[in-house]
């Protein structure tokens, strides 16, 4: 059985390799240490992750609601317009009571402790490898726009998307939360969603985060939360995100995108995974291990008229 490179450490990369542990994989990382993408909210939909990679879940109820409600359009207009700066449909829509899985806050390091991964590497630099005989598949979590890039790909979509922020502060321990609950802010605060995760509360913004968090009216969104200043016991450490929030392409870019993927497998043996590498907004970390399983088959010995079905589907 063949080895598989693996590009980029993330959360999708990481996954891949506990999945297909079989296959030896070698993580490469252009970071100098592991990456922790993910200093958001970790909930997932099923307990699915948890089950591929055998690591523990928890299952919690998230209560919803809308800071300053004007009504149901003009909150999901007001919010996909300051997330994305188009009318789409996004995660607004619902705030019903629901059930979800919340991962282990080691969940990255404890992914990465069995996994192969060579930091320091530039995709770019590795490249002359692609005209090697018999190489491995390549899986690729690398943002699409950049792949298109360094592939000269003519025909580029209008890739849209947001800078944006997220920053975790924690809650004092004699409080002893298990409250999880989201609230959503499609108002003029940078924040655009807070999410009280157990001890924690994760906030998310848009801009580049180049602020004080006193700038950012940290206390009003507190105090929408029900919470106060004295609540807090650390701050943490402002995160920036180039790709905070990505939008839908359009049909005519969607289908670019899809012949790149295709393109990028028949032609160089890489497979791409993630929102990010398949530009996909509504990809939930949920379904990365069905993506990953038809990656799987398609290494395993697909022909030319099913592989395109499969990425076809994929995408």
């Amino acid at each position: 059985m063949s080895q598989i490179e693996i590009f980029g450490a993330g959360l999708s990369g990481l996954i891949a390799a506990k999945m297909l542990h079989e296959y030896y994989p070698a993580v490469h990382e252009r970071q100098s240490s592991l990456p922790n993408n993910h200093n958001a909210v970790l909930r997932f939909r099923s307990s699915v992750v948890g089950d591929v990679t055998n690591i523990a879940f928890k299952k919690v109820k998230v209560i919803k609601a809308i800071y300053g409600s004007i009504n149901p359009v003009a909150d999901a207009i007001r919010y996909s317009l300051k997330v994305t700066g188009k009318l789409q449909s996004r995660s607004i829509l619902d705030t019903d009571t629901v059930e979800r899985y919340v991962a282990p806050e080691d969940l990255v390091s404890r992914l990465a402790s069995t996994a192969s991964i060579v930091y320091d590497v530039e995709f770019l630099d590795w490249s002359h490898n692609l005209i090697r005989d018999k190489r491995p598949p390549i899986i690729s979590t690398i943002p699409m726009p950049a792949m298109m890039k360094m592939f000269e790909w003519r025909e580029v979509p209008e890739f849209s998307y947001y800078d944006g922020w997220s920053v975790k502060l924690k809650l004092g321990p004699a409080l002893e939360s298990t409250i999880h609950a989201t609230m959503y802010y499609p108002g003029s605060t940078p924040v655009y969603r807070a999410t009280v995760c157990g001890g924690e509360v994760i906030l998310e913004g848009v801009g580049h985060g180049n602020f004080d968090r006193w700038d950012l009216g940290f206390l009003e969104v507190l105090a929408s939360l029900g919470l106060g200043q004295h609540h807090i016991t650390d701050w943490g450490v402002i995160k920036p995100n180039r790709y905070q929030k990505i939008a839908e392409l359009t049909p005519r870019d969607r289908d670019i995108a899809k012949r790149f993927i295709v393109w990028l497998t028949q032609k160089h043996g890489i497979y791409s995974l993630g929102r990010y590498a398949t530009w996909r907004p509504k990809l939930l970390l949920d379904d990365l291990p069905q993506d990953v399983r038809i990656i799987k088959a398609l290494i395993d010995g697909g022909d030319g008229y099913s592989m395109n079905l499969k990425m076809q589907t994929q995408t």
